[in-house]
């Protein structure tokens, strides 16, 4: 086998492994809706605080962020009353049956972004959480020419339904573009989450898929 014959293998491999990672994270949290009991809320942390890993308990379920700007998995608890603290930082409230949970980590507090749980198998979910500086963010397709969400306000989220489709997105504030985002792929029943964090000038994007 002769050296470009043998790269474009491994890098056919690597695709391959990444695309079954996507689709087995996907499947988990697929699976983790179907086996919840039906008075079940759903709950994740996000790090908007640092490079540090964080990590919170909610009842008996551990919830864990690896890094910056990285979501943890979704858990699932009865619904209820609950505390949640994170370092020197609390929050205490109530989690209703069929909502999921988004507790947002930053460096003086801990808030929370609530939603409903996302189930239609004929659409997708897009969904993008501002959660830079910026008292507004725009997404659109690459080049600015179409608003796919014309308007995030900070520290919220916005979610339409889509028909599956491959495109390029990009992040905005007014003209000014914070994000390039590599193609990517919205599919039937799936819920794709994109969190943009960051300030002065430096942000980051990651994706979460269930």
């Amino acid at each position: 086998m002769n050296n470009s014959t043998e790269n474009k293998t491994k890098l056919g491999l690597l695709a391959s492994s990444c695309l079954m990672a996507m689709n087995v994270s996907a499947a988990d949290e697929a699976a983790l809706y179907d086996n919840a009991p039906a008075d079940s809320a759903f709950v994740r942390i996000i790090n908007n605080n640092g490079d540090k890993a964080v990590s919170a308990q909610v009842g008996e379920k551990l919830l864990f962020s690896e890094g910056y700007c990285q979501a943890s998995d979704y858990e699932y608890v009865t619904a209820g009353d609950y505390e949640l603290k994170i370092d020197n930082k609390n929050w205490d409230g109530n989690l209703k049956e069929n909502k999921s949970y988004t507790f947002v980590v930053n460096n003086t507090q801990l808030t929370v972004i609530e939603e409903d749980v996302f189930n239609n198998p004929k659409k997708g979910l897009f969904s993008t959480y501002n959660l830079t500086d910026k008292d507004n963010i725009s997404v659109k397709t690459k080049g600015g020419k179409k608003a796919v969400f014309p308007e995030v306000a900070g520290n919220t989220h916005v979610s339409r339904e889509v028909n599956p489709i491959k495109i390029d997105l990009s992040v905005y504030d007014a003209d000014t573009v914070l994000a390039e985002i590599a193609a990517t792929r919205f599919q039937r029943g799936q819920s794709n989450n994109l969190f943009v964090c960051g300030s002065q000038n430096k942000y980051h994007t990651s994706w979460a898929l269930h």
